[in-house]
């Protein structure tokens, strides 16, 4: 066994690494990379539940009472609510995991040692994050109680926590059932629309593959003509593949469509168009089919899959996870699914989540536009 030849192996290997980026990538680069991901995927705490409160008694004990309902670490106080008509507004635009009522009188009947009734409404359309909300919501009722001293004494004079005079009532709206199957089904449609997406930059990949690509640029087509001849095919399937989705989502699973199907449609096209830009950008910086696959699967599919508010909400505190599900279409797509299926809702309650798909759009097309010709000289 010769040193110098395995010395001459070794370093022929390290060129190779150096040189071709996927092998950089998958030999240095992707296990810290997944790491990181697989993290956050495999993570399934709520991070974060908010609370309204609307407080019909205005008391110094109704305000110690939600005082205690925020003091954990991830609970937070979003807002006093002035009647039952506004439930809605902060439950459409996501500002609130639940609402707490707190009827007229709650101070003087617990004063009294009389039953008081709290109620609890909560947005169905998450029952991962409702149940979290309610059992919070229950823990730190009980704790006031007991805190308080307004519970049934014991031979010591302590307050017992059997026996509650404070009664947590629960309303459920959008999905009274709490079936899990009617928020993980239009969250889903976000992911699987990424499908049509993927096969675009595949086909990339593949033109540069063969060799047809160069072919197609030798000739007087612009980029942008050449950019959106690519991107209208895909787009178009992506359509008719949400029509069909939709149809199994609705009739064999039976979730309601409760919105618009115009305006539906307009926000999906949004999302197709930024899913797609995206990709397309992602298939410009690869020279292979695999390399396009994994790609897409790594930066683009499996964050879509767990990081998009699919299994839980996305955490309004700025972290590494937040920045990336913030970039990514799905994110605002399952957002999007949920409001106009189950709450209804429109473009009117939706426009954030719209313009920023849009954004997502134009920069990526405006990138891929920008920098292919370039990638290929």
């Amino acid at each position: 066994m010769s040193p110098h030849r395995i010395l001459a192996i070794i370093r022929k290997e390290c060129l190779h690494i150096i040189r071709d980026r996927r092998t950089l990538f998958l030999v240095t680069l992707s296990p810290a990379f997944l790491l990181f991901t697989l993290t956050y995927v495999l993570t399934f705490d709520v991070q974060q539940v908010s609370y309204a409160v609307l407080d019909q008694d205005r008391s110094e004990l109704s305000r110690r009472y939600v005082a205690g309902l925020i003091s954990e670490k991830h609970v937070s106080l979003a807002g006093y609510v002035s009647g039952y008509g506004e439930v809605d507004n902060w439950f459409f635009r996501r500002q609130a995991s639940a609402v707490v009522v707190i009827p007229p009188g709650f101070q003087a009947d617990l004063e009294r040692r009389r039953s008081a009734t709290v109620q609890v409404i909560l947005d169905g359309a998450d029952p991962v994050v409702a149940n979290y909300a309610l059992a919070r919501v229950r823990a730190r009722t009980q704790g006031f109680v007991i805190q308080e001293g307004l519970g049934p004494l014991s031979s010591t004079g302590v307050a017992l926590a059997s026996a509650l005079p404070l009664d947590v009532r629960l309303r459920i709206w959008y999905n009274p059932g709490e079936r899990s199957l009617f928020s993980l089904v239009p969250g889903l449609l976000g992911v699987v629309l990424v499908m049509p997406t993927l096969s675009s930059a595949v086909a990339l990949a593949r033109e540069k593959e063969t060799g047809t690509l160069e072919q197609l640029l030798a000739t007087p087509m612009g980029r942008a003509e050449f950019w959106f001849g690519k991107l209208i095919p895909y787009i178009v399937s992506g359509l008719l593949s949400c029509f069909l989705a939709l149809m199994v989502a609705t009739i064999w699973f039976q979730v309601p469509f409760r919105g618009n199907g115009l305006a539906f449609s307009l926000l999906v096209l949004d999302f197709l168009m930024a899913t797609t830009g995206l990709s397309l950008l992602i298939a410009s910086f690869v020279s292979s089919q695999q390399a396009a696959m994994i790609g897409n699967f790594l930066i683009f599919f499996l964050p879509s899959f767990f990081l998009s508010g699919l299994y839980q909400p996305v955490p309004k505190r700025i972290s590494p996870s937040t920045l990336v599900s913030y970039s990514l279409p799905t994110t605002y797509f399952v957002t999007i699914a949920r409001g106009v299926l189950l709450k209804g809702v429109g473009l009117a309650e939706l426009w954030p989540e719209a313009l920023a798909l849009a954004v997502l759009a134009v920069v990526s097309l405006g990138l891929g536009i920008g920098l292919f010709r370039k990638k290929l000289g």
